[in-house]
C-alpha cells in the first residue's frame, strides 16, 4: 500500500523548498522536502500506517507568512500548497 500527494512549497513570496513531516496516528514515519513547483511525492505505507481500520494522515510543514516574505500584507500562517492525496 502507498500514499501519494501532489504538493508545492508555497505561494507568492515563497521560494525554495519546505521541510514536511508525515505522521500516521501519533507515529512519525516520513520526512521530505517539497519544492517550489508542484510535484508528486509517493511513500510506501509501512506497518505503522497499514493496519486495518481508521487511519489519520497528518501533514506538518514549516510555517511561513507572505508578509514576512515581502508578498503583501497577508500575515496568515501558511504551510504547503496541497493539490490532492491518494491512497492505493
Amino acid at each position: 500500500r502507498y500514499v501519494a500527494l501532489r504538493a508545492a512549497s508555497g505561494g507568492p513570496g515563497r521560494e525554495g523548498s519546505t521541510a514536511v513531516k508525515l505522521s500516521c496516528g501519533n507515529k512519525e514515519w516520513a520526512w521530505f522536502q517539497v519544492g517550489s513547483q508542484f510535484d508528486v511525492y509517493t511513500f510506501a505505507l509501512d506497518s505503522l500506517c497499514s493496519t486495518p481500520g481508521e487511519r489519520v494522515l497528518t501533514i506538518n510543514a514549516d510555517p511561513w507568512s507572505p508578509a514576512e516574505h515581502g508578498a503583501g500584507l497577508d500575515r496568515r500562517t501558511l504551510g504547503i500548497m496541497l493539490d490532492w492525496v491518494r491512497f492505493y
